[in-house]
């Protein structure tokens, strides 16, 4: 399950998530990514008796904005939990370029399958998705289905796949702030029929 927080710029934030095992394990914090070492800005708790673990964002700004992933880690395995983290910003100013908490991944498919990607793409004010194929604008048709969701989803649909479908992916968001993208290739492999 997704768990998605908003907060105001320049307000605290706190993660927390509940992880036990035997014997007990190694925590870890990322953003983005990247690992968190705690710090006057990244402070991280953690109540061995309970098993209740903290992050807590002393001061948030934009660029916090993301995914944070809780790791857990023992002889027995690996085990992750994750939130989406929006920072609101409070400026007067154009406000905060889109970014993606969740881009585009490589898709394969057999031809004459259909294909789906997503993303989920955040910004303030909320950005404008346009989508490309090969370079060239791709909209709404009677085999491409482009659609927005809640909480920031954006998909694109082609619904029967030809070679010619094959190539990169791009998604551009954009808003007054500024814009970002994301690519990722798409293979179509052929549809081969045995007759024995």
């Amino acid at each position: 399950r997704r768990v998605h927080g908003r907060v105001q710029e320049g307000q605290p934030a706190t993660l927390t998530c509940l992880i036990t095992g035997e014997p007990e394990p190694d925590i870890s914090w990322l953003a983005n990514g990247a690992r968190i070492r705690p710090s006057s800005y990244f402070k991280i708790y953690r109540n061995p008796a309970d098993g209740v673990c903290e992050l807590r964002v002393t001061e948030c700004f934009p660029e916090d904005s993301g995914q944070y992933v809780c790791e857990a880690r023992n002889p027995g395995g690996l085990i992750s939990t994750t939130a989406f983290l929006t920072v609101e910003a409070t400026s007067k100013g154009p406000g905060d370029k889109p970014f993606f908490v969740r881009s585009l991944q490589k898709c394969e498919v057999l031809e004459g399958n259909s294909v789906e990607f997503e993303v989920e793409v955040y910004g303030n004010p909320q950005p404008e998705v346009q989508w490309y194929r090969n370079n060239e604008e791709v909209t709404n048709s009677h085999d491409i289905e482009i659609t927005q969701h809640a909480n920031n989803i954006h998909r694109l649909v082609i619904r029967e796949t030809y070679p010619d479908d094959a190539g990169k992916i791009v998604c551009v968001a954009r808003n007054v702030a500024g814009q970002a993208q994301c690519s990722a290739p798409l293979i179509v492999r052929d549809s081969v029929v045995s007759n024995h």
